[in-house]
């Protein structure tokens, strides 16, 4: 019997995750003060037209940076979403199971393997499920595996109205 499982390759919300969006906030603030300048802005042979214009100046100098920073954000979250994921292959048979992950093949004899499952909780006790990833340790003689469940998976059998839910059930738990 064979069974195909999609699994994180980093832990959400580690590091990694972190480090990424804020290089994505930083790429995205540089290129709108880019934007800016080339723009003229700062340019005082043009501030006859920014002059006239106040309003203008106004909303780009303070929402340019925002929408390019929500624009950089999304897609970047949605585009680490996917690099992380990958996939995983379970081969069973009557007296042992082959496990495909991360690039090698672990054979798991019968009655020589456990397998537990758990969340990994970041400190604090909040109320969303979609937030924690779930994490199935498997422990062999030698060695121990911790296969994170994949993000994507979770995000794709997720609802809007659900995603929206705990959105704002975090968003409550975190005014407490």
């Amino acid at each position: 019997m064979t069974y195909n499982f999609r699994y994180s390759k980093f832990l959400q919300g580690g590091i990694l995750n972190i480090i990424f969006l804020g290089l994505l906030c930083m790429a995205s603030i540089g290129i709108s003060m880019l934007i800016l300048k080339l723009i003229g802005i700062s340019n005082t042979k043009v501030s006859i037209f920014w002059d006239n214009n106040p309003n203008i100046a106004l909303i780009l100098v303070l929402l340019l940076p925002l929408i390019l920073l929500a624009l950089f954000i999304i897609t970047g979250s949605i585009l680490y979403r996917q690099l992380i994921d990958s996939k995983g292959v379970l081969n069973i048979f009557n007296n042992c199971a082959i496990l495909h992950y991360k690039g090698k093949e672990i054979t798991l004899e019968k009655g020589e393997f456990s397998v537990s499952y758990g969340k990994v909780h970041f400190g604090r006790n909040g109320i969303s499920n979609f937030l924690y990833p779930v994490v199935y340790v498997i422990k062999t003689k030698n060695e121990k595996f911790k296969i994170y469940k994949s993000v994507q998976e979770a995000y794709e059998l997720t609802t809007f109205k659900q995603r929206m839910k705990n959105y704002v059930l975090n968003f409550l738990w975190i005014l407490q």
